[in-house]
């Protein structure tokens, strides 16, 4: 069953996905809205499934990193097989997105490594254990990527995001990291609470 969502609600959505770490009384400022308003609005869409949490964009080129596309086809596998080598994927480190597919391939997840000679270590790593299911492999590398906005939430159109085009080696220190993987769970996380999680002054955060 479809849910229904009236302007307010899209006026809400777009103002997310532009920046999801706005107040909810900025966001009422913008659409009109007070903030109480827009906080129910907000967890009523949360509720319904409409949205499940915020991300935010990570630029990993700029990190040193290359996005490798791995393209996987299953032979002699169950449902539960697929399923613990998706569940699999999930805990394994610097895997990206995760998608199943329905045509040539049945599955499809990034790998960041810095070179391809990384990338080969993190692939053996991760799907030797299942290589007996993989009846076919692609590997694709990212050059750049366009992030493309729900433009339908907009009322008028909004520019895409391009991420990559320029792979940068920009040394970040072990507190950007672990702030950048708590921001990663949830983008809209409170700074203070962010802090908290790491045991950390806020203002080490905020600087």
């Amino acid at each position: 069953m479809l849910e229904k969502i009236d302007k307010n609600d899209l006026k809400l959505l777009a103002e997310l996905d532009s920046n999801s770490r706005q107040s909810f009384t900025r966001i009422g400022k913008t659409i009109g809205l007070s903030k109480e308003v827009v906080k129910y609005r907000y967890d009523q869409l949360l509720d319904k499934g409409i949205f499940s949490h915020s991300y935010p964009l990570i630029d990993t080129y700029k990190l040193g990193y290359l996005i490798h596309i791995v393209w996987i086809k299953f032979h002699n596998t169950s449902r539960e097989d697929e399923l613990s080598f998706i569940e699999h994927l999930k805990n394994s480190s610097n895997v990206g997105v995760i998608v199943e597919l329905y045509g040539n391939f049945d599955l499809v997840f990034g790998i960041w490594a810095e070179n391809v000679v990384e990338f080969k270590k993190r692939y053996d790593k991760i799907v030797g254990g299942y290589s007996r299911f993989v009846k076919e492999q692609k590997v694709t590398t990212e050059i750049n990527c366009n992030y493309l906005s729900l433009n339908f939430i907009y009322e008028k159109h909004i520019k895409n995001i391009l991420i990559g085009n320029e792979l940068v080696n920009s040394s970040i220190d072990d507190i950007d990291k672990s702030v950048l993987k708590e921001l990663a769970k949830n983008a809209r996380e409170p700074v203070v609470k962010i802090a908290n999680t790491l045991e950390l002054n806020s203002n080490t955060v905020i600087n």
